[in-house]
């Protein structure tokens, strides 16, 4: 699940790109489109990301003497 605070930020940064900034607080209207867009966009990634993020930690907890390579990377397969 992508959170409301993860959703608003993606947003915001794509709204900002879009419009001048000091639109954010009073446009609900565009809050909403670029909400909706970043909410779809996020879902979209976070499977790559959650994979990318679980090799990372799993090779520095090798690194540091923790652990074996053993089945691999649960949420390749979701990616």
């Amino acid at each position: 699940m992508i959170s409301d605070e993860a959703v608003e930020a993606a947003a915001k940064a794509m709204h900002n790109e879009a419009y001048p900034p000091e639109y954010w607080d009073g446009r609900p209207d565009l809050r909403h489109i670029f909400a909706t867009r970043a909410k779809t966009a996020l879902e979209a990634a976070a499977p790559h990301l959650m994979a990318e993020s679980w090799d990372q930690g799993y090779d520095e907890g090798l690194s540091a003497g923790r652990g074996s390579r053993s089945d691999g990377n649960p949420y390749r397969s979701q990616a």
